[in-house]
């Protein structure tokens, strides 16, 4: 996962299965490379079991909205968008790629 996705898209199915087998392994064993930033690298749709998932969905809100409060040096309000490189927060744009309306 240090890599971008398309190193590894040719064993895709391979990864999410490797996830699938340990995820529950790793979540009582807790090993000391699973920090917050590699389950941020995991794609969620990875995560086999459906309450991890949602708890790694709120815990990855949670984190861009804390750095969202530091964006212009105002607090940002609106709902998160994350496009590639780019986060969008309502109003407020930072990254790479263009603001989409929606």
């Amino acid at each position: 996962f240090m890599r971008s996705k398309h190193h590894w898209q040719s064993i895709e199915e391979e990864v999410k299965q490797w996830v699938k087998s340990n995820w529950g392994k790793w979540a009582e064993e807790k090993p000391s490379w699973l920090d917050a930033a590699m389950k941020a690298r995991i794609p969620v749709e990875y995560i086999p079991v459906e309450s991890a998932r949602k708890a790694e969905k709120r815990r990855r809100v949670s984190i861009l909205q804390a750095k969202a409060k530091n964006i212009n040096g105002s607090i940002a309000v609106g709902r998160i968008i994350r496009r590639g490189s780019a986060i969008i927060l309502g109003n407020q744009f930072k990254g790479t790629a263009k603001k989409q309306n929606s």
